[in-house]
């Protein structure tokens, strides 16, 4: 342990900091990229990152889904009693289940990386900002989102854990705020008053024309990662109009009870053996969004105003079941009632995650519809990758490579993301570095959208490791940026990556630490991969491949080895057909018995 004194630092907000003395920041995101010029000057150190050793991540998953379960059941009570409802454990799955997970596993994160710093170094001192109670709330689950990027949001988090710690070597100072930039911390939501163009007013009057042609035995079709047409010729299939349902943007806004939320908190689960548990639990009520509590009677009205069948034959989503609140909450009344809920795989991941799988749309549906994977369960049913359904696209021989980027995944796991991302940043760069002159100078790196306005500012650190790089902020389609490029390289197990091997447009793809996020069934099917020199394991490798084959990347691709490699893997998980909506057709109907 060193033997000097430090003062914590947990965010990147500098109304915390101490300047004059040593000090210890708890991580990576404490170090905003453009405020270097003021860190870089402080007699200041990172504490080692908390849980990115296998093992710890492993252990730490187990712990999430044992809490997640006893948390789940002790809500389903509470919840129940305060709306007087006598809803299954189901039910309140599918209504607060992936804000529940994101809120252990983002909690548990919290404690251990706290616990790790204070057991290995000398803490003096720290401050927190101290957020009212009100602020701290989330109003939905999309909106846990914006608060987990906020630092006075963390700060305060930071301090309720503390305060639960019994013992605590230093004293720390509060300091009460407004959040940062005096801003109200809500969801980016889309404004319901915003003018939309004429296309788009024109196909609103065309929902809103055929919801007056709906039935109530008909089956709720909504969101399915389908293209547009193709979720029409399913709605025919089926014997219905496509009614083009939305929901996701209606808001669910009320006051926040604190006086009722205390009350309840006295009700949650303290064991005095289960550190972790208690913790959690003990903070729930200052976490729960408001629309899962005070506004659980307008989220009622609104489900009930919004004219989905009252009688559905079923209800298929391959997107809704996570942030639109009005629909989880229609579908679990639908769902308690005895209607079938059939969920569709939407992106990477599925199947093959050993920290994702299974997921919480996994298992809350009555079936759920892979890109071609099983798992000997009869809840699922292999069907076919439905983003790129009937898409013919071609790449570009003479065209460059396309590079396309992680977002950073900002502290929502159990281990340090951040820093682990860092890594990863410097792998991109690794892999750029050992590209061929020629092939540097027409390659394009594709950023997030948000590149820009979130705190790593990715696009900064590119520009100074190479400010003659070709930049996209996700401008333009994706679709459209394959069409001019004559390999794309994924540089991370995405959606992307299955939607190209799929589409058979020359494809490679790397990324760190191995297979370790892999489910043992997955491993033979991406070693294949790798084994061919579509998949590689190091950002050095993949340079070398893509130096040796550039002068005629097709011809690579198209060798009868690769071909084989590349077939095998997408039958597996991104698997396309000759029929796919009359396949999609018999396997939803299939489904009412």
């Amino acid at each position: 342990m060193p033997n000097i004194g430090r003062y914590l630092i947990t965010t990147a907000d500098e109304r915390t900091w101490k300047f004059d003395q040593p000090v210890i920041f708890l991580g990576e995101w404490c170090k905003l990229y453009d405020r270097q010029h003021i860190w870089q000057k402080m007699n200041a150190i990172v504490a080692e990152p908390y849980g990115l050793d296998l093992n710890n991540k492993v252990q730490d998953n187990l712990e999430c889904r044992r809490i997640e379960k006893i948390l789940l059941t002790e809500l389903t009570k509470i919840l129940n009693d305060t709306h007087q409802t006598t809803y299954s454990e189901r039910f309140w799955k599918i209504l607060i289940g992936h804000w529940l997970r994101t809120y252990i596993e983002t909690g548990l994160n919290r404690i251990k990386t706290l616990e790790y710093c204070m057991g290995k170094y000398e803490v003096s001192g720290s401050t927190f900002i101290e957020l009212s109670k009100e602020k701290l709330i989330p109003k939905n689950f999309e909106s846990m989102f914006t608060l987990l990027e906020s630092d006075s949001w963390n700060s305060t988090f930071d301090l309720q854990i503390l305060n639960l710690f019994k013992e605590i070597s230093f004293k720390f100072e509060v300091y009460k705020s407004q959040p940062e930039n005096l801003k109200q911390i809500e969801s980016n939501l889309k404004k319901q008053s915003e003018i939309k163009p004429l296309k788009s007013r024109i196909f609103s009057a065309i929902k809103l024309c055929l919801k007056y042609f709906k039935k109530n035995s008909d089956a709720l079709v909504i969101n399915t990662y389908l293209p547009r047409f193709e979720e029409v010729k399913l709605n025919f299939r089926l014997g219905q109009l496509p009614k083009f349902w939305e929901s996701e943007f209606v808001k669910i806004d009320c006051e926040e009870n604190i006086e009722l939320r205390n009350k309840l908190s006295l009700k949650s689960t303290y064991v005095i053996n289960d550190k972790y548990l208690s913790i959690l639990s003990s903070m729930l009520f200052n976490f729960l969004p408001t629309c899962y509590l005070e506004g659980f009677n307008k989220l009622k009205v609104v489900a009930n105003e919004m004219g989905f069948p009252k009688s559905p034959k079923f209800i298929f989503t391959s997107n809704s079941y996570s942030t639109d609140e009005v629909f989880k909450y229609w579908s679990a009344v639908k769902a308690e009632e005895g209607a079938k809920y059939i969920i569709g795989q939407h992106g990477s991941n599925f199947g093959t995650h050993r920290f994702l799988s299974p997921s919480v749309e996994e298992e809350i549906c009555d079936t759920f519809l892979t890109w071609g994977w099983g798992n000997n369960s009869l809840n699922y049913k292999p069907s076919f990758i439905f983003k790129i359904v009937n898409k013919k696209l071609r790449s570009n021989p003479k065209g460059g490579l396309l590079l396309n980027q992680l977002p950073i995944d900002y502290r929502r796991n159990t281990w340090d993301t951040v820093n682990q991302h860092l890594k990863y940043f410097e792998d991109q760069k690794i892999f750029i570095s050992n590209l061929s002159e020629s092939i540097r100078r027409n390659t394009v790196v594709r950023l997030h959208g948000l590149s820009k306005t979130q705190k790593f500012r990715e696009d900064l650190r590119w520009l100074e490791f190479d400010d003659n790089l070709k930049l996209n902020y996700n401008q333009g389609s994706f679709f459209t940026l394959l069409s001019k490029s004559r390999l794309v390289v994924h540089s991370y197990d995405s959606t992307g990556f299955l939607e190209t091997l799929a589409l058979n447009l020359p494809t490679m793809a790397f990324w760190q630490n191995g297979f370790d996020h892999l489910v043992p069934e997955a491993k033979l099917y991406y070693q294949e991969l790798v084994d061919i020199g579509i998949l590689h394991l190091s950002p050095k490798s993949i340079s070398e491949k893509i130096n040796n084959e550039w002068t005629d990347i097709e011809l690579w691709w198209n060798r009868l080895e690769v071909q084989k490699a590349r077939n095998k893997f997408c039958e597996q998980y991104a698997r396309q057909i000759e029929k796919p909506i009359q396949e999609l057709n018999n396997l939803l109907t299939k489904n009412l018995g």
